[in-house]
């Protein structure tokens, strides 16, 4: 992997922390609602944003 400069760094750090705060929030969200369409809806938008995560994690490894 090339040398990264600091503030790459950062915005890769931030980038991953906003994903596990969205997965949180399809998860809470989709747990909340009563209606499947929306609650399928925000857990697929929840995986999508764990995969993501992973993913970029891979390729930082």
């Amino acid at each position: 992997m090339a040398n990264l400069t600091q503030k790459e760094l950062q915005y890769i750090e931030d980038s991953l922390s906003m994903m596990q705060q969205n997965e949180k929030c399809f998860r809470d969200c989709a747990d909340k609602l009563s209606d499947n369409q929306l609650k399928t809806l925000c857990q697929q938008l929840a995986q999508s944003q764990k995969n993501a995560y992973q993913t970029i994690i891979k390729h930082l490894l």
